[in-house]
Parts: structure tokens; C-alpha cells; sequence
């Protein structure tokens, strides 16, 4: 496929229009069965890192870093502080071609599987891949759903979300909630507090 301009290869889900959707309805089937048929370039090689701070991100886009104060380019997409760093998403000049993963894909990587991968861009950033068809919900729009419908639930801070039509994925990047996990939390709670866990 010759490579033409990035507007016929991107599909940017904040700010534009989309259908009502409810994540209780069934999505379609995937066109092919993910234990068969493994996608190219594997989910897991879809983040790579080209040295600390810089990462690919898919065939679209590329998240750079620089020192807190300095200037970041006038295309970049959005931005965001962490770590004494400013982080921001600037397009590729076009999108990448080949199938190939860029960078180190197993740094930052937190887990990879056939369906979908999370990368620590930094302490308080995440990456988020999971598998993409035509008409699927993506994980952001049933967040804007949660968040709508439900505000008392917590739910990530999504900086921004885009799909990878090219390359079969949505890619989100979003920050760390707040709070601890169930495997930290665990061995302070009491026997009570377990069990009411266990019960959800």
C-alpha cells in the first residue's frame, strides 16, 4: 500500500463526533480469530523506545520528552508534565510503512499479549494497546460512557486516544490513578474487609 497522507490513515476519537454507545451491547466478533491468526507487527511491539523519554507509538505517532521550561515544537499534538519532564505526541511525518517494531519494545513494557499491551512511558504515564476492528467500542469512548452515566466511578485520566487503522489497534495514553492496587492493599486488610473483596 503506497503511503499517502496521514489524515487517510488516522482516526482521532477526542473531539469528534460519535455514535451513542453502550458498552453492554455486544461489540462484533473480530474478523479473525486472535489465538490463529497473530497481528503484524505483534501487539507487543507496538510501543518501542528509542532512548529514555522517547518512544514509537504504532505507525502514527511518536511521544518525546523534554527538560521542564523548554519549548516543544508548535505541531505537537498535546502535552504533559511528569517527572520534572514536558512529554508530547508529535505525528510521524508520515505513517510508517513497514511492519517493523521501532525502538526497544520491552522497555517500559508492563505486559504484552496477543490482544492487548501496557508500556510506563514514566512514573505517572501509561500506554495502552488493545486490538481494533471496524465498529468495535473503544476503551476510551466506554470511559466517556462510565464518566457520563456513572460519575461516581473513578476512572483514568486519558490524555489522548487515537486508532491505528493501518496497524489494527487504538493506542490510549493516559496517567496513574491514584490510590493502591488490591496486591498491595491485601495484607493490611482485615478478614472482613476480604471477604466483602472476594464478594464484588
Amino acid at each position: 500500500m503506497p503511503v499517502g497522507n496521514i489524515s487517510d490513515y488516522y482516526v482521532e476519537d477526542i473531539g469528534e463526533p460519535e455514535r451513542e454507545v453502550d458498552p453492554l451491547v455486544t461489540d462484533p466478533l473480530l474478523p479473525y480469530s486472535p489465538n490463529t491468526h497473530e497481528l503484524e507487527p505483534p501487539i507487543k511491539e507496538t510501543v518501542g523506545q528509542l532512548f529514555p523519554g522517547h518512544f514509537a507509538l504504532g505507525s502514527l505517532m511518536l511521544c518525546k520528552s523534554v527538560k521542564y521550561g523548554q519549548d516543544i515544537p508548535s505541531d505537537a499534538i498535546c502535552h504533559w508534565l511528569d517527572e520534572g519532564l514536558t512529554f508530547y505526541l508529535q505525528r510521524r511525518g508520515c505513517p510508517k510503512s513497514d511492519k517493523t517494531a521501532d525502538g526497544d519494545p520491552e522497555a517500559g513494557r508492563i505486559r504484552g499479549w496477543l490482544q492487548n499491551g501496557i508500556w510506563k512511558l514514566s512514573e505517572n504515564t501509561f500506554c495502552k494497546v488493545n486490538v481494533w476492528a471496524e465498529g468495535m467500542t473503544t476503551e476510551y469512548a466506554t470511559i466517556k460512557w462510565v464518566n457520563q452515566h456513572i460519575p461516581s466511578l473513578p476512572t483514568v485520566e486519558v490524555i489522548y486516544h487515537w486508532i491505528d487503522v493501518e496497524w489494527k489497534r487504538t493506542i490510549m495514553i493516559s496517567k496513574r490513578i491514584p490510590g493502591k492496587t488490591y496486591l498491595t492493599a491485601w495484607p493490611a486488610l482485615t478478614t472482613p474487609q476480604k471477604l466483602h473483596v472476594a464478594a464484588q
